[in-house]
């Protein structure tokens, strides 16, 4: 808990080291940080970390209480601003009249240790409170408030002081702004920019922000328009002189503007920035970090869409042009008592120029005119205009039914803008009609159940809003009879709001008649609440279990064995009955399975004998060497004969699990047990069999394993790698050495105890390496870590110190001062590729390097120096998360991100060495979601991985092989694939593969965020199987150098060798001379050791 005040890392994640004990007990104002890192906080509490402080104090580094700052009886009302003087005195404004018991009106100075400073006397202050302080270079102060006088002089909201705190009299204070000045911000040329709650200043109309001149005059140059159409709270000035403005507003000069918009340094809109829909609640403040992103803090819960509760970072920089369209979310939802529900169509990127577009609605399950108001409407985008809303009407009705969709459609854009992603959207409006009945019209019940009573379900169907009860009564009409056999029942039954079924016992009494089936009538009535009656009436029939032959069902409608078992055994239960002898033809028919190539057809009669009350049919399975999947068939059963009835389907479902593994599949062998208990980040493979394991989890195996681990070959936890209580954070990316000592990067601070931010290098045993020692205080999470043949490593991610987002460090640890890339790159560094011979790439969310252009992809020379000789601009949205480099120089990019020019490069491309793309790879429709990682295998196949379901239309969950054109390898099959997103992949050196992620199976076997799976083409398998004369040729695709052992049957019971051979090449051809002498012949082959 932290109460007021916290300190978060620049990943947003709460800096623990950071501890204000109790905190605040009233709201903060204003923080400053002063030189040497201590933190001023000033606002209405009376106590700080359970120390007396009255609406000011000082926080030590660590968030304790600095005792060297002593207000004394500080401020006896609310401090509402703070600055630090040039001279490390400290100046706070607000709403008190005192400070320390000495009279101070609304402004005063303190001293270093929080004494008051008898040397600052501004008379008798201000009449109103003081909301903003600024201190200029040569100490001068800009004052802005509620305030109408200053030292009983005119002074409307502003003034400014001399560094005494007397009023500077060559400032014009008497003509200021008409109301509140809650921020003020100075411009390097001595400007002051001024925002609030005014409407005009000196008389001239500016709406809640103004710019003036030195001498405290309208600086007229500076024209905003219409201006904000509510107060503004807060000012921050880019380097380069534009203007970030927050506040209350929703418009700015009469443009949708959500409570934050950019100006230029003449006070127009800036349209090269686009904040979308902006904050849905007013923005506090507003703070420019280094790298030109913007920290907001406010009342708000969401920022363009996403949810974010009261603080946000957004990316600064310029997106210039036209933009992009779409609809701001894919799936709208609306109560179908609605009357109608609101669609924002959205322009993202740039905002240049106007466009217009059309929107029209095509019925999807509801229908236009009768669930909803059919939408064909065109909307006009105004230069600078980056939202726009529609409003579809919704048509209530009484019907119960699913909850039905509309789809809207972006078409017909007009101008240079383009359209996003989701130029359709889907309505869902949700049922509001709800039915209440009997789940079905018959019941049964045996007449000796368990427990001795009889379980009626009612359902509702619909909307399950609010309660709603119905009377249930067994009627004495039917054939049981009421005292005999049952108790009768009369109740009230109640669904509670979100219940959907509930149920009522009525009790059977047990007898020792021969008397058949009997029933009883049950009926519902009286219904209330918001719903109508369904299935009323009931009949609850109670099976005589004296003498019956018994009913017949399956233990089970889904059956499993495996192909190489060789039976799968179907049971039959006999139940409700056990007397005489019956029986039941039964018989199998083919599913995707096929009798005679999968399993034995079996057809034939099943007699279960008196008092049996089971019985078996066994089905041979047939064992292939074909990757084909798993396959199923079915069993039925018919003509129950000696009285027994079927009851229950007469059908069950039998699963062949396949045993043959080909590229694609799990691995198994490759046990990691429970695996890591949160998400794997990062993979990397040792030249020993060994693999690391970094990510966010802290136990492994359910051993205690802070964020990293290493496993044997076989999967299970490597104990003798042990980091004691290891990195202090998560770890994001992984380096292996050719000495196989590991480097990870990652967003920790210390390595079990020892300080190393976010870059340490671990030696075999999982120890700290004691002779990498000179690592710089990188300041924001590393994402990337390549490690260069000489053992040097280019990092890279989302810091700005030591260099902007990527370093190359030496083998000690400290920074190689011979690679240089000037300023470094403008926004974070998601992946780096080395490049043989020297060099590398980059990729990730930035679009400059070294201050120049570079979209989301660059190229260094072996200097660190920008090639721009390799020069796309192709990628002009999303981010950039991994690289891979051919032997022949192409770059192959993945990530999120659509090409610019070509909608079917979709988050995946090839670059020629040049930077053009390279059109013959071309990955069709490509993945329906973000690719995080991907590993080139020596013979130029690709495999990828992410957060996808489709490659080109083809099923394929989280991982994908592809051919080296782009094409989709369906040699590599991976079943079901994985049940979650993939971050991770590393190819070990018998070409097989590793996997990380956040998955909990891989093709329904479990493996908790790891799982080895086989990409190993030379595994042997028959690809070809020919008659030619005299006999029978098979081709064998292998392993060269091993040997096989070649087998053959006609039965798959009995098997002989036909071929012993030593593989010189891949492919082995064998000739079966015999093969002529059978009907049918099966062969196998088996790698042996001699």
């Amino acid at each position: 808990m932290r109460r007021r005040v916290a300190r978060l890392f620049p990943d947003g994640s709460l800096d623990t080291t950071f501890n204000p004990g109790g905190g605040a007990d009233d709201t903060i104002n204003a923080i400053a940080l002063q030189p040497d890192e201590k933190l001023l906080v000033a606002g209405r509490f009376t106590r700080m970390g359970n120390r007396n402080r009255n609406g000011i104090a000082r926080l030590n580094q660590n968030g304790a209480v600095d005792t060297s700052f002593n207000p004394g009886a500080g401020a006896d009302n609310p401090v509402l601003a703070l600055a630090v003087d040039n001279d490390g005195t400290i100046l706070i404004g607000g709403d008190f009249t005192t400070y320390n018991n000495v009279s101070r009106s609304r402004i005063a100075r303190l001293n270093a240790n929080g004494s008051f400073n008898t040397g600052f006397n501004p008379g008798n202050g201000a009449n109103g409170a003081v909301q903003a302080l600024a201190v200029q270079p040569d100490g001068s102060i800009i004052v802005g408030g509620d305030f109408s006088e200053f030292d009983n002089q005119p002074a409307l909201s502003v003034v400014r002081l001399l560094p005494n705190g007397s009023r500077d009299p060559s400032f014009q204070s008497a003509a200021g702004p008409n109301g509140f000045v809650h921020t003020v911000a100075l411009q390097s040329d001595g400007k002051i920019l001024i925002g609030g709650a005014f409407t005009a200043v000196g008389g001239v109309p500016r709406n809640r922000i103004a710019r003036l001149n030195t001498d405290g005059t309208l600086d007229t140059t500076f024209d905003p328009g219409a201006g904000a159409d509510d107060d503004v709270f807060s000012l921050a000035l880019q380097g380069d002189g534009k203007i970030i403005v927050a506040g209350e507003f929703t418009h700015m000069n009469g443009v949708v503007r959500n409570r934050l918009v950019r100006l230029n340094s003449n006070g127009a809109l800036d349209l090269s920035i686009n904040f979308g829909s902006g904050a849905n609640n007013f923005i506090l403040s507003a703070l420019i970090q280094p790298d030109e992103q913007i920290l907001i803090g406010g009342g708000f819960t969401a920022v363009n869409g996403f949810p974010r509760k009261y603080i946000a970072r957004l990316l600064g920089g310029a997106d210039t042009g036209p933009g992009v369209l779409e609809f701001s979310a894919a799936e709208y939802t609306v109560s179908e008592a609605g009357t109608n529900v609101s669609v924002q169509v959205i322009r993202t990127g740039g905002s240049t120029g106007a466009l217009s577009v059309d929107v029209r609605s095509v019925d999807g399950t509801a229908t236009a005119g009768q669930d909803y108001d059919a939408v064909n409407t065109t909307l006009f985008f105004n230069d600078g205009q980056t939202v726009a809303t529609i409003q579809v009407g919704i048509r209530n009705d009484t019907l119960v039914e699913p909850s039905e969709t509309v789809t809207l459609l972006l078409t017909n854009l007009s101008g240079d803008g383009q359209f996003g992603q989701q130029a359709t959207a889907t309505i869902t409006i949700v049922n509001d009609d709800a039915r209440v009945g009997f789940i079905s019209p018959t019941y049964f019940v045996n007449e000796n159940v368990v427990g001795g009573q009889a379980t009626v379900t009612l359902e509702r169907v619909g909307t399950t809003s609010g309660t709603v009860t119905v009377d249930f009564i067994t009627l004495t009409n039917s054939t049981a009879t009421a005292g005999s056999d049952y108790l009768p029942v009369t109740t009230t039954v109640t669904f509670a709001p979100g219940v959907t079924n509930q149920t009522v016992n009525v009790p059977i009494f047990e007898d020792n008649f021969v008397e058949g089936a009997e029933n009883i009538s049950l009926v519902l009535s009286n219904l209330t609440g918001p719903a109508i009656l369904g299935t009323s009436n009931a009949v609850l029939s109670i099976i005589d279990n004296d003498f019956n032959r018994g009913n017949l069902t399956f233990s089970t409608l889904q059956y499993s064995v495996s192909e190489g078992v060789g039976t799968a055994v179907i049971t039959i239960l006999r139940t409700n009955g056990n007397t005489g002898a019956i029986s039941v033809d039964y018989h199998t028919t083919n599913g995707t399975a096929v009798a005679g190539a999968d399993y034995e057809a079996t057809a034939g009669r099943l007699t279960i004998a008196d008092g049996q009350i089971s019985s078996t049919i066994s089905i041979r399975i047939l064992d292939d060497l074909l990757i084909e999947g798993n396959e199923t068939f079915q069993i039925i059963i018919s003509n129950p004969t000696g009285g027994a009835v079927i009851s229950g389907p007469d059908t069950a479902n039998v699963f062949i699990a396949e045993n043959d593994f080909g590229p694609g599949t799990i691995d198994e062998s490759f046990n990691p047990g429970a695996g890591a208990n949160g998400l794997v980040r990062a993979v990397g493979a040792q030249s020993d069999g060994h693999v690391v394991v970094g990510g966010l989890f802290t136990t492994f195996d359910n051993t205690n394993r802070a964020y990293i681990t290493r496993l044997n070959a076989d999967g299970s936890q490597d104990l003798a790698f042990n980091t004691n209580v290891g990195p202090s954070g998560p770890v994001f990316a992984l380096g292996v050495m050719p000495d196989n000592r590991v480097l990870l990067g990652g967003n920790f601070t210390n390595v079990n105890g020892v300080l190393f931010r976010r870059l340490a290098r671990l030696d075999g045993t999982g120890a700290i390496d004691a002779n990498f020692n000179q690592v710089p205080n990188f300041n924001a999470s590393i994402n990337a870590v390549s490690v260069q043949a000489d053992g040097r490593a280019l990092v890279g991610g989302g810091f700005s110190l030591p260099i902007r987002s990527i370093v190359q460090v030496r083998l000690d640890g400290s920074v190689d001062t011979s690679f240089s890339l000037g300023v470094g790159a403008n926004g974070p560094v998601h992946a780096v590729a080395a490049i043989s011979g020297g060099g590398a790439y980059l990729g990730g969310a930035f679009t400059q390097l070294s201050g120049l252009p570079a979209l989301r992809i660059a190229r260094l020379n072996h200097d660190g120096s920008y090639d721009q000789s390799f020069a796309t601009d192709s990628i002009t949205n999303g981010s950039v998360y991994a690289l891979a480099v051919q032997a022949d120089g192409k770059l192959i990019a993945a990530g999120d991100f659509v090409l610019r020019g070509s909608g079917a490069r979709v988050n995946l491309v090839r670059f020629n060495t040049d930077g053009s793309v390279d059109g013959s790879f071309n990955p069709g429709s490509s993945v329906n979601g973000p690719v995080f990682a991907m590993v080139l295998q020596p013979s130029g196949k690709l495999i990828i991985g992410g957060d996808f379901t489709v490659y080109n239309g083809s099923s394929r969950n989280h991982y994908a092989r592809l051919q080296p054109d782009g094409s989709i390898d369906n040699a590599f099959n991976p079943g079901n694939g994985a049940d979650g997103i993939i971050y991770a992949i590393a190819l070990l050196p018998d070409n097989n593969l590793v996997i990380g992620g956040d998955f909990h199976a891989v093709n329904g076997v479990p493996r908790n965020g790891v799982a080895r799976i086989r990409a190993n083409d030379a595994d042997a398998r028959f690809t070809s199987i020919e008659p030619v004369p005299g006999g029978c040729r098979l081709i064998l695709a292998c392993t060269p150098g091993a040997n096989y052992i070649t087998e053959a049957s006609s039965n798959l019971a009995n098997w002989i060798p036909i071929s012993t051979n030593n593989a010189t090449t891949g492919i082995l051809i064998i000739n079966d001379p015999n093969a002529n002498s059978y009907t049918t012949r099966f062969y196998r082959a088996r790698k042996a050791d001699f």
